[in-house]
């Protein structure tokens, strides 16, 4: 029985693989597992990979891999697909050039250059003769390289569906393939971006308790939890030595931080904005046109709900007949879901949308950081934050998205805590 059940699985992945390959990519995708050893990322959640999650689903490793090796092509389709029917459009793409058969003993090497100057002619040779989307790559940009190894390069790029379906780095003696993996949005949110939105608004609101007070410290909330309360607290420890954790006095709803993709800030604009003329960052069209974004795709009525369908792959109906195949779909999927559903039904969300967001250049002009105004706060919330999270990543001028991090002091004479962790032992100077 156990054989049958993995022969349809496998069929199942035959049948995706068949119709991803039917816009026949001249280079191949990715598999999850070589993607999440190059970046960390929301990848192995939602898309199940991790072994922990085969005794829930009741699925042996090898069937767990076949599961989630078929939503991942099914999702890749979906987004060439998606860039195929916008050809304005310069869609973000994750290039590779990889050393086949290479090991840790093996003398072969390629620097990092020769691989971007390989894809760089690819590129060229792909566009030739195509009516290329304005912001396109012509070339791969150094500073958006993601690794640059002894047996691997893999650099971000914006281009046109066409183009990136003709793309073949690879060398004509073979000893090279050439990988174009359009970007999913899981590959784009970094590990824990959705568990700390949904938790960071349930600790704004004061609902939401640390599973172990020991290892994960969360500020105290304050007794008045009205947005206009405040509180006081101070850096104390006790004689038995340890952290001394400071309290934040008031909660602050999550926040977001995107890094823009290549092409949507120019390079004299990055030069000019390092220069001290931060006047010219383009965070005000980008906050334009990420609002446009936001409601046309959760803005509520039949249109938002085609329009979203089209654009997140988790709503389309690929993914809904390939997660009957599969007898249900991922656990993330289905809670991405339920937040969209929520936010497109009510007008909250488009309030909060339109006027409740602000938006910031951070350190250079494609860093933004995306922040919730606290009035008009409403148990709403968290879906609105899901939803702008999920459409956000599905801009094509997005390429990484987490939630800001804020550091917190464990307390204030850390000598002791940096050499020994035991309170007033300083090894170093002893």
């Amino acid at each position: 029985m156990r054989l049958i059940r993995l022969a349809l699985l496998f069929a199942a992945a035959a049948v995706v693989q068949h119709e991803a390959s039917a816009q026949q990519p001249a280079s191949r995708s990715m598999t999850p597992a070589e993607f999440s050893a190059l970046q960390a990322s929301e990848v192995q959640v939602e898309y199940e990979t991790l072994e922990d999650f085969a005794s829930g689903l009741g699925l042996t490793v090898d069937e767990l891999d076949v599961r989630a090796r078929a939503f991942w092509a099914d999702a890749t389709a979906f987004e060439y697909r998606r860039a195929l029917g916008s050809p304005d459009v310069a869609f973000p793409y994750l290039l590779c050039r990889k050393l086949i058969g290479s090991d840790s003993n093996s003398t072969a090497v390629i620097s990092g250059l020769d691989h971007r100057l390989a894809i760089d002619e690819a590129i060229a040779a792909a566009s030739q003769g195509k009516d290329i989307p304005e912001e396109s790559s012509t070339a791969i940009d150094p500073s958006h390289t993601l690794v640059n190894a002894d047996d691997v390069y893999c650099a971000f790029a914006r281009l046109g569906g066409s183009v990136a379906e003709a793309v073949d780095c690879s060398d004509d003696g073979g000893g090279v393939e050439c990988i174009v993996q359009p970007l999913l949005v899981a590959m784009k949110l970094m590990p824990g971006t959705i568990q700390d939105i949904v938790d960071g608004v349930k600790q704004f609101y004061a609902e939401w308790d640390p599973v172990d007070e020991e290892e994960v410290y969360i500020p105290p909330i304050p007794s008045d939890t009205s947005m206009n309360g405040t509180a006081s607290a101070t850096n104390t420890s006790d004689e038995g030595g340890g952290p001394s954790p400071v309290a934040d006095p008031k909660p602050t709803f999550p926040s977001l931080d995107l890094v823009l993709c290549p092409g949507v800030v120019e390079g004299d604009m990055v030069a000019e904005y390092t220069a001290g003329n931060s006047g010219i960052a383009p965070v005000v069209d980008i906050q334009e046109a990420a609002t446009a974004w936001l409601l046309s795709n959760i803005g509520g009525g039949d249109e938002a709900r085609r329009t979203l369908s089209q654009t997140f792959y988790w709503t389309s109906d690929s993914a809904a007949a390939l997660s009957e195949q599969f007898g249900g779909e991922p656990e993330r999927a289905a809670l991405l879901g339920e937040a969209l559903d929520a936010a497109k039904t009510t007008e909250l969300c488009v309030s909060a949308f339109e006027d409740r967001l602000t938006w910031t250049g951070v350190v250079l002009p494609h860093f933004v950081r995306v922040e919730f105004m606290n009035s008009d706060a409403d148990e709403i919330d968290e879906f609105c934050a899901l939803a702008l999270t999920i459409a956000l990543a599905t801009m094509p001028e997005v390429c990484t998205l987490e939630v800001t991090s804020t550091p917190v002091p464990f307390n204030d004479r850390a000598q002791w805590l940096i050499q020994s962790f035991e309170k007033n032992e300083r090894p170093f100077f002893d």
